[in-house]
């Protein structure tokens, strides 16, 4: 990573990498996330893609637990004033600390920092351990990477009463939280929430390595037909258990033994269970069965931006207002174009397709969209023509969809085009450079 190279003369004592947060903690030297509040490091009138206080928060408590320190800068105007929609959001910050601020300063790293997505740990001098939740956890809040000291209190900050809690094999630990914080104008802050304890790292069994196509652990997998899943053991002396639903795996689940064929789409989530261990966390992987499985792209999309790989248009999977939800395909300077064989011809009765707006990172609509239709795949008819201007201004990340519903239409092939902008305009911050189309689903009925 950039700014943590360190003997190779680009870094003294300390890592400075600069726009990312480390995936783990760095054990050659200290370290800090060097990051700006929207895309630029000085002020531009035009950059209004603001990071929201949430995320700068949960920032701030990732790196918390990875034992960095988070350096934000601030772009102040050509006056020397600090724009409102940073104080706004230091703000937003500075009621967040006055709550929890005994999490972050002076902390360091603990055996563990991460359960999952939503869950990180951070330790202090004094013993202390606290477990940060990145999402209200509703009527109990549960981890499994600590056990606490017999008799010791746990407590909410911000909440001056203890919490009652119990430790048990298959959920690890489970706090109980009172009915009053349910409502959300009594939690004393908002973003994360932060339990104090003192404890010990607990035994918990190692989740299961998800095989599929030769790939492990990956978060997303697009077939068309059928899919084969192989659940690996990270342990000896273990029991997998698995679920389909999307529900989560108990000791009543399912024991695998075999692996798993999937011919639609699923949500499959295992756990191993080992004698004298706290079961292991949820291991999940999103089987996504798409409608067709020929698919021909002109332009290859970027493969930071992939969707899941080629079927990822055609999964019934439509993206999210953020660009990196993993549901966008998204193409750098050139126009899409993408050519669906169905392999017989069909009734078609709608087309449909969705494009992002997201104009900081400089996502643009296209400027036109057609859908058009062939037998032999050489000779097409269009059948719909969209037309779509292009933005004057910085706006809010926005999903456009386009559909064209059609009587008496059969044919094999369908062709779907959108036509770039080609560069940013000159009003906005990237001016000149390459502007980017991102699509995320293709549907044919």
């Amino acid at each position: 990573m950039q700014g943590m190279n360190k003997g190779q003369g680009f870094v003294g004592d300390f890592g400075t990498p600069e726009q990312e947060i480390l995936e783990h903690n760095s054990e050659s030297l200290d370290w800090e996330s060097c990051m700006t509040m929207n895309d630029t490091w000085g002020f531009k009138k035009n950059d209004h893609n603001w990071k929201s206080a949430e995320t700068l928060i949960h920032n701030l408590i990732d790196i918390a637990s990875k034992g960095g320190n988070y350096l934000l800068n601030v772009g102040p105007t050509a006056e020397g004033l600090i724009p409102g929609a940073s104080v706004e959001r230091l703000a937003e910050m500075g009621k967040w600390m006055e709550v929890n601020s005994e999490a972050i300063y002076g902390s360091m790293m603990w055996d563990h920092y991460k359960e999952g997505e939503k869950i990180r740990y951070i330790a202090n001098r004094n013993g202390d351990i606290y477990v940060a939740s990145l999402e209200w956890p509703g009527s109990s809040f549960q981890c499994k990477y600590i056990t606490p000291n017999k008799n010791s209190a746990i407590r909410l900050l911000g909440h001056n009463e203890n919490l009652s809690w119990k430790v048990d094999h298959e959920n690890g630990l489970t706090i109980q939280l009172p009915e009053s914080l349910q409502q959300e104008s009594n939690r004393p802050c908002m973003y994360a929430y932060v339990f104090k304890m003192q404890g010990v790292p607990a035994s918990v069994a190692t989740s299961p390595i998800i095989s599929v196509r030769d790939k492990q652990n990956v978060e997303t997998e697009i077939f068309s037909d059928e899919i084969e899943v192989e659940l690996i053991p990270g342990q000896e002396n273990t029991r997998i258990l698995y679920s389909l639903d999307g529900s989560e795996p108990n000791e009543s689940s399912q024991t695998y033994s075999e692996p798993i064929k999937i011919n639609k789409t699923t949500v499959l989530k295992a756990i191993t269970s080992k004698d004298g261990y706290i079961n292991s966390p949820t291991a999940k992987i999103h089987l996504n069965k798409a409608a067709f499985n020929n698919i021909n792209l002109s332009s290859m999309y970027n493969q930071k931006y992939s969707a899941g790989g080629t079927l990822g248009l055609l999964d019934g999977q439509h993206g999210s207002t953020k660009f990196t939800d993993g549901k966008w395909q998204g193409f750098e300077g050139v126009d899409f174009e993408a050519v669906i064989d169905m392999g017989q011809k069909k009734d078609i009765k709608i087309i449909k397709t969705g494009f992002l707006q997201d104009l900081g990172p400089w996502i643009f609509p296209p400027i036109l969209i057609e859908f058009a239709v062939s037998d032999d795949g050489k000779n097409y008819e269009t059948v719909a023509s969209f037309q779509q201007e292009t933005p004057k201004e910085q706006s809010s990340a926005k999903r456009l969809a386009y559909e064209k519903k059609l009587s008496d239409q059969r044919a094999r092939y369908v062709k779907v085009f959108a036509k770039n902008i080609g560069t940013c305009p000159p009003w906005h911050s990237g001016s000149g450079g390459k502007a980017w189309l991102f699509v995320d689903e293709i549907s044919i009925n």
